[in-house]
């Protein structure tokens, strides 16, 4: 017979083999910060390989709805995350800050860009080689946010008010999506490593 839940089985548990724990809950805010966006990105990646590789109409279809869905949680935590990390706000603006923008990708990114003073905007020009990868990847949070404004296309079928999100037939290349979700990693990738190098500078720990 199939497997059904039973009276008395726990969902979450710890079990007795370590390779199968997951640990959370026990880092600080800027480690868990990082797993929950990293988690997301890589279960999304997981997710558009697997439908490319399977090409089965079924799985691309609708494994586009959990991988879309994981990559904006990745995009706004990162975003959020570098706020938080690096601007200058007091504790109480800061949760002002993110109240005010909730889930609005533009808004968000509107807020840590505007901890990027010209100096560290030059690094980060550097470091890409460069002059318009400031502007490309704000052109692909834009895109993001234009096709999920407010983090609910691709967590449900419907609106609030019961209507369709998806009303037209489109098409999506996945593929597509997998290539430029990873550029807009790599990007965020290097920003942190250009803010280490900058405050390293700045606290003369680093020099170029």
């Amino acid at each position: 017979m199939t497997n059904v839940p039973e009276i008395g089985k726990k969902i979450f548990e710890q079990g007795q083999n370590m390779r199968e724990y997951a640990f959370f809950g026990c880092n600080n805010v800027e480690d868990q910060f990082f797993s929950y966006a990293y988690g997301y990105k890589q279960s999304a990646d997981l997710i558009l390989n697997h439908a490319l590789k399977t090409g089965h109409p079924d799985k691309l279809d609708s494994y586009v709805f959990p991988a879309c869905f994981l990559y904006r949680q990745y995009i706004e935590l990162t975003l959020k995350d570098f706020y938080l990390r690096n601007s200058p706000d007091s504790e109480e603006i800061k949760q002002q800050t993110l109240i005010k923008c909730q889930h609005n990708l533009i808004d968000i990114w509107e807020t840590f860009k505007d901890t990027i003073n010209d100096d560290l905007k030059d690094y980060i020009i550097n470091f890409f080689n460069n002059a318009a990868i400031i502007d490309a990847a704000e052109d692909y949070i834009k895109q993001f946010n234009d096709e999920d404004r407010n983090s609910f296309a691709f967590r449900y079928p419907i609106t609030k008010k019961l209507e369709l999100i998806h009303v037209n037939r489109r098409i999506i290349n996945l593929q597509n999506l997998l290539e430029r979700m990873k550029e807009l990693e790599n990007f965020f990738d290097g920003i942190k490593e250009v803010i280490y190098l900058y405050i390293s500078l700045i606290n003369e720990d680093y020099y170029f």
